[in-house]
């Protein structure tokens, strides 16, 4: 079981980037706000119950027992409330399945969506701590039928297209590189942001785990993949237009581990930029890599060859560096 904590605030802030990419890291947003926490009779959930009292009581009664930190868990099975809640747990996951919740485009299921509400209240008003998995990892397959280019592509030509069955459910959604798939999962947010209202104490997230895919905290598909290795998963259409993923002109095309080095094309160059003459705003110091301890910056002045040249401070054993592949 995987294990969280927070450190006790009256409220919890993070920011969340706006690129493709952070959409996919597994970002949490924290928004805590004044609990409301009616008692109520037992339910189906294994849950203790609460006497609550003044609010003072209420905010004492929802704190871990260690002091300044409150614990939760990732993945909980919801079989163990009352085990977690006399070990000190006081944060629970609440996890939402996309499939389930939007079986067909627009077509919402309201016998699941009130089985949810019902969970998540005997939760919220026996003290717990909620936070709000939104699941759209676990794609419907309406998703891919209806729109193009929701799948990965690897620079095989291979789809990411698993069998739900034996792959876990996880044929998940190109939102790093695809428009319309962010479109379509900030479409199923709002709807649980319709269907939960946050004016309500009984519905209200106290935090929200954005994460998308089966590999991690990346979110990306595995890079083995129908006897394939080390798979690249960006070579669909979004992915390859510069326009959309801010990919460099010169790497249009190029497949790693399959076509020659880009520096090598009509200039006998091991080395990708080897004068450093190329420049582009997601990558200030193109295809090389420095070390954070490196200062370095990219000048016009006392130029050997060429227009640019780098020049380094370096204060340590550090290094500004590119790994090539060669024949031996």
């Amino acid at each position: 079981m995987n294990f969280f904590s927070f450190r006790r605030r009256r409220r919890f802030t993070r920011a969340i980037t706006s690129t493709g990419m952070a959409i996919l890291s597994a970002i949490l947003v924290y928004f805590i706000s004044s609990f409301s926490l009616p008692a109520v009779g037992a339910g189906e959930l294994d849950i203790p119950p609460v006497n609550h009292g003044d609010r003072t009581r209420r905010e004492k009664y929802r704190t871990s027992v260690f002091g300044d930190y409150t614990f939760g868990v990732i993945n909980d099975t919801s079989g163990h409330y009352l085990d977690e809640w006399a070990r000190g747990v006081r944060v629970t996951t609440f996890e939402l399945h996309w499939r389930m919740y939007e079986p067909e485009p627009g077509v919402y299921n309201q016998a699941y969506i009130q089985q949810m509400k019902t969970r998540l209240a005997e939760l919220k008003n026996r003290g717990w701590i909620v936070q709000l998995i939104p699941g759209y990892h676990y794609t419907p397959q309406w998703v891919f039928d209806t729109y193009p280019n929701m799948a990965y592509a690897n620079q095989f030509g291979q789809a990411y297209l698993p069998d739900p069955v034996s792959q876990g459910d996880f044929r998940v959604i190109n939102a790093i590189f695809n428009p319309q798939a962010r479109a379509l999962i900030g479409d199923y947010l709002a709807r649980i942001f319709t269907d939960f209202p946050q004016s309500d104490p009984n519905y209200q997230f106290d935090a929200v785990r954005i994460g998308g895919g089966v590999q991690g905290e990346l979110r990306y598909p595995p890079a083995d993949w129908a006897g394939a290795k080390n798979s690249y998963w960006a070579f669909d259409p979004y992915a390859q237009n510069p326009e959309i993923s801010g990919i460099p002109p010169a790497l249009v095309g190029w497949r790693p581990g399959i076509d020659p080095n880009p520096g090598t094309v009509g200039r006998g160059q091991l080395l990708v930029n080897p004068g450093f003459e190329e420049n582009f705003s997601n990558y200030p110091l193109f295809a090389w890599t420095v070390d954070p301890e490196v200062q370095y910056e990219r000048i016009n002045a006392g130029v050997a060859q060429g227009e640019f040249a780098l020049k380094l401070t370096i204060n340590a054993p550090h290094r500004a560096h590119q790994f090539v592949r060669v024949q031996p």
